[in-house]
């Protein structure tokens, strides 16, 4: 009778896991994947971005502690999008950046702009860089600062030259020359 009952918690056991492994519970993914359906948003893939920039073949510096080259990705499909609704980043002070996790696939017009961050008024100029790699329609005609994602681009490199360059009288309209806080 021991015997019997050994085998029969073993089979109610083995029973119990099996029907445990079989359930129809979710996966994590689905889970995430129905919670983004049921509030109507879509789960968007996205694509690394990080390189290097240095201005006249060195790292980028600034006068101000404040002051730092500011890498914007302007998404070309939504031009009349202001600046602080486009993604951007500061490079640190060897030049390296990086859009965090990364971006949504699309094509994207590289800006750079030297500004200083202030705490009421966000980052502003004047442009370290003469304003001349803060403008998206200038920008747009030069192949090195065309991104498209995918793939992942993890090494761009980028060199700013200054050095006898004449900068525009003006920035352009769409030209990034602040970053409201």
């Amino acid at each position: 009778m021991i015997a019997v009952t050994r085998v029969t918690r073993i089979a109610a056991a083995c029973t119990c896991l099996v029907a445990v492994g079989c359930s129809q519970q979710q996966s994590n993914s689905e889970r995430i994947k129905a919670a983004y359906e049921s509030s109507g948003m879509s789960s968007t893939p996205i694509y690394p971005l990080a390189g290097r920039v240095t201005v006249d073949n060195e790292a980028p510096t600034q006068k101000s502690k404040r002051g730092a080259i500011i890498v914007m990705a302007y998404d070309a499909s939504k031009p009349d999008q202001p600046a602080r609704n486009q993604a951007w980043v500061s490079a640190t002070s060897d030049g390296t950046f990086s859009f965090g996790e990364g971006l949504p696939a699309g094509k994207y017009v590289l800006l750079f702009a030297g500004l200083t961050h202030n705490k009421k008024a966000g980052w502003h100029g004047p442009d370290a860089l003469k304003n001349l790699y803060s403008d998206p329609d200038v920008n747009a005609k030069q192949p090195q600062f065309l991104i498209e994602l995918p793939p992942a681009k993890t090494d761009c490199t980028f060199n700013l030259n200054l050095s006898g360059e004449t900068p525009p009288p003006q920035p352009g309209p769409k030209a990034l020359t602040q970053i409201p806080g």
